[in-house]
């Protein structure tokens, strides 16, 4: 009978640092996820220099519109713009569905965390059930033995 509950006390144990283990990926894939965190801050100050960029540019275009040439440059710069603006928006859309995708995997962890912490209070309350029951049949041995 002892041979079971330690048999069963080594397997909540075992189950126990599995759990811990388990825990443990979860944290550093939770700081690679604030790693890229740092990656979209430098892409957004990327793109707002390059609006900058393309504001200077278009202010040294429309002191050319007088000329011909001018004229020409500033319609290909209208393209250029339009095009970058598309540009833009897409990756603005790429950074929305990445930050979608981080809160859903965020969601997905929360709720792992939750089941983790579940079992872990019921591993905690059969591993406390197991140790009463040994101090019970502890007691009882001692008893018949006196």
């Amino acid at each position: 009978m002892e041979a079971e509950f330690r048999d069963s006390r080594e397997k909540l144990l075992r189950d126990l640092r599995e759990l811990q283990n388990q825990q443990s990926e979860q944290k550093s894939r939770l700081e690679q996820i604030t790693k890229t965190d740092l990656d979209r801050s430098l892409m957004i100050r990327r793109i707002m220099e390059m609006t900058g960029s393309i504001q200077k540019q278009d202010q040294e275009i429309r002191k050319e519109t007088d000329d011909p040439k001018g004229e020409r440059a500033y319609k290909l710069f209208g393209k250029l713009h339009s095009t970058c603006m598309i540009s833009v928006e897409a990756i603005e859309q790429n950074g929305a569905l990445s930050r979608q995708n981080e809160e859903l995997v965020d969601l997905i962890e929360i709720e792992k965390q939750e089941h983790f912490d579940e079992q872990l209070n019921r591993i905690q309350m059969d591993l406390d059930v197991i140790e009463k029951e040994n101090a019970r049949l502890e007691q009882m041995l001692t008893q018949n033995h006196s």
